[in-house]
C-alpha cells in the first residue's frame, strides 16, 4: 500500500525491506566476500584511489541499467533509458527526486507503508 506525502519531490520509495547486517550483539558485520575482495584490491598495485566521474563508471551504470530492463528492453533499445551511478541509496534516491523536481517539476512523494524513516525524512520540506 502506499501513502501519499506532501512533499516536495516525487519518487517511489521502498525501503521497508531494508536490511543491515550486524551481529547479535548489534555490530556491524562485514560478509566474507566482501573483506576478501578488500584484500585483493589493497594487494593490487595498479589500482588507484583516483574519483570516478561525476555520473560514475559509464560500464557500471550501463550494465546495470541493461540489467534492470533487460537487453531487449524498448526503451533501452531505443537509447531512452540511462543510469547513473551513486554513493548509497539515500544518495542515489535524492539524486533521483531532485532531477524529478528540477526537470519534470513533481513535487508529491509516495513511499510504501511501512517505510524506512530515515530515506523519507530526506524529501519532507522544511
Amino acid at each position: 500500500m502506499l501513502k501519499q506525502h506532501n512533499l516536495y519531490v516525487f519518487f517511489v520509495l521502498n525501503y521497508s525491506l531494508y536490511l543491515a547486517y550486524r551481529t547479535d550483539e548489534s555490530k556491524p558485520w562485514v560478509l566474507p566476500v566482501v573483506r576478501k575482495i578488500e584484500e585483493m584490491m589493497a594487494k593490487d598495485l595498479t589500482l588507484n584511489k583516483e574519483y570516478l566521474p561525476v555520473l560514475g563508471l559509464p560500464a557500471f551504470s550501463t550494465a546495470a541499467t541493461a540489467m534492470l530492463l533487460g537487453q531487449e528492453s524498448k526503451a533501452l533499445i531505443e537509447g531512452r533509458a540511462t543510469g547513473i551511478q551513486t554513493l548509497s541509496g539515500t544518495g542515489a534516491l535524492r539524486v533521483t527526486a531532485e532531477f524529478l523536481a528540477h526537470t519534470l517539476g513533481y513535487s508529491v512523494v509516495y513511499s510504501s507503508d511501512p517505510t524506512w524513516g530515515k530515506i523519507l525524512q530526506k524529501y519532507i520540506a522544511q
